[in-house]
């Protein structure tokens, strides 16, 4: 059965995902005149707006009602109005994005001054400086070059002063774009044959990368091309540490200049570089990662649309805390909750701040934040457990650790949200927990060689099995062996 809501539309599955300062924008956009002239367009998209802001919702009767005045209800009516108001969407989402793309914009002017035989104006458009030479996406080096083809075929064709000598500027235009499409192209090809085993002609590849380097060593590449060729450095050769130490160089001194897009996917290479540094024991990238996330903050380029992810919210949390950031990690809680979407600021906020507790030892403070966190999330319920029960194994609570651990199992075998893979991570943590506490407490009646022998096989089960929190459970098998 259909909905008769009106957020059951087309228009509010776009809508909703723009952030307010947007929609409230649009709403503007909806009332210029020059693109709609229609009033009761207007004023459902003021209708829309109050909505989002509000969070609530209509039935398409009562928004009929609203927007024409008078009793009633027209369903055809309505519906031709909410496809007029998405059209009107589609076109602002358009020239928004074309307003964000100087170099796009500055050839479909110069084609269409050219076109109408606006010589002026179009000498004009192609004389004026790019007030975006760096901070442009990848597209935009080739758009310049159709540009500058546009004059040199201007140029060569004048009456009075023809030019011959613009060609090989036209020719490097392009060239910049080819190598950097190129170039991020085999990154994108390396990083799938590293993650998923995707095969690739790498001679191919072989025989660019001569090609780029003779082209390097005879002049200063683009800052953007420099970049990509460290990131195919160091996904080719993982263990080269210089490679990343060459990126980080260049990404701190250019990373401000790029759009946003270019500028995500760039700082992504490198999240996924100390990521899997870290996995191998190279601890040393723990403070590498910390240090890309606060270039990433500082850049303003840490965000998914308007806001963060509650993902990389406790990512740079927890990566502050192997550190011993506890500083840092509060200061970033304090400072960027509000960036989150707010359905998630409360449960973060909350979460994250006992996870700081918990690592300062400060149990009760802990706990205070524990027990504020709303547990309908599976994730944060789950997170929450967790730290839960290293406080009660810690504390020796044997008999609130195993409530937990039978509490948790029954919760995992109900639960649908997620996957196997991901459920098993916390089903083995509160398994293997739950034994080493049943192990601990046999301790003071069981033969020393017996608990060592238990300790023995369930450290070699931890170790060979994917569990969440490994490193801490290995460390309480440890602790327990030398007891």
């Amino acid at each position: 059965m259909k909905s008769n809501n009106l957020t059951e539309s087309n228009f509010w599955e776009l809508y909703a995902k723009m952030d307010n300062v947007d929609a409230l924008d649009f709403v503007g956009f909806s009332g210029s005149g020059i693109f709609n002239t229609n009033k009761q367009v207007k004023k459902l998209a003021h209708l829309f707006y109050s909505l989002k802001t509000k969070n609530s919702d209509l039935s398409k009767e009562e928004a009929y009602q609203l927007v024409f005045g008078k009793p009633g209800y027209n369903r055809q009516i309505l519906n031709n109005y909410l496809s007029d108001l998405k059209h009107l969407l589609t076109q602002y989402l358009q020239l928004k994005w074309l307003n964000q793309n100087m170099a796009i914009q500055q050839y479909a002017m110069a084609s269409t001054y050219l076109k109408m035989g606006l010589l002026n104006q179009f000498e004009k458009t192609i004389e004026k400086p790019d007030q975006q030479d760096t901070g442009m996406f990848n597209d935009d080096f080739y758009f310049r070059f159709k540009t500058q083809q546009l004059w040199d075929e201007y140029q060569a064709t004048q009456i009075k002063k023809r030019k011959y000598d613009l060609l090989e500027p036209v020719l490097d235009e392009l060239n910049v774009y080819y190598l950097i499409e190129t170039t991020r192209m085999y990154c994108e090809l390396m990083n799938r044959s590293n993650l998923r085993s995707q095969p690739f002609d790498k001679n191919k590849m072989v025989i660019f990368l001569s090609y780029l380097e003779n082209i390097t060593h005879q002049k200063t590449i683009h800052p953007l091309l420099e970049i990509y060729y460290h990131i195919l450095t160091f996904l080719q050769q993982p263990e080269d540490e210089n490679a990343y130490l060459n990126y980080k160089k260049s990404i701190s001194q250019h990373v401000y200049h790029f759009a946003l897009q270019t500028a995500r996917e760039v700082c992504l290479y490198g999240q996924n570089q100390c990521i899997a540094q870290i996995n191998k024991n190279k601890h040393n990238y723990l403070q590498e990662l910390l240090d890309l996330y606060n270039l990433m903050l500082k850049a303003n380029i840490m965000y998914e649309g308007p806001y963060m992810t509650q993902y990389t919210f406790k990512n740079y949390v927890t990566v502050a805390l192997r550190l011993k950031a506890f500083d840092a990690a509060t200061a970033f809680v304090m400072n960027y909750n509000s960036k989150l979407h707010p359905d998630q600021q409360f449960n973060a906020y909350h979460y994250n701040l006992a996870a700081i507790y918990f690592e300062q030892n400060n149990m009760a403070k802990a706990m205070v934040e524990l027990n504020t966190v709303q547990l309908n999330d599976p994730i944060y319920y789950l997170d929450s457990r967790c730290i839960l029960l290293k406080i009660y194994f810690q504390q020796g609570d044997n008999e609130a650790l195993a409530s937990l651990y039978h509490a948790v199992r029954v919760y995992l075998l109900r639960l649908k949200k997620i996957t196997k893979k991901q459920a098993d991570l916390y089903k083995y943590l509160f398994l293997f927990t739950y034994k080493l506490s049943r192990i601990k407490m046999s301790i003071p009646y069981t033969h020393d060689e017996i608990i060592q022998s238990k300790l023995s096989q369930l450290r070699n089960k931890i170790s060979t099995a994917d569990i969440a929190n490994k490193s801490w459970l290995l460390s309480m098998v440890d602790a327990s062996n030398l007891k």
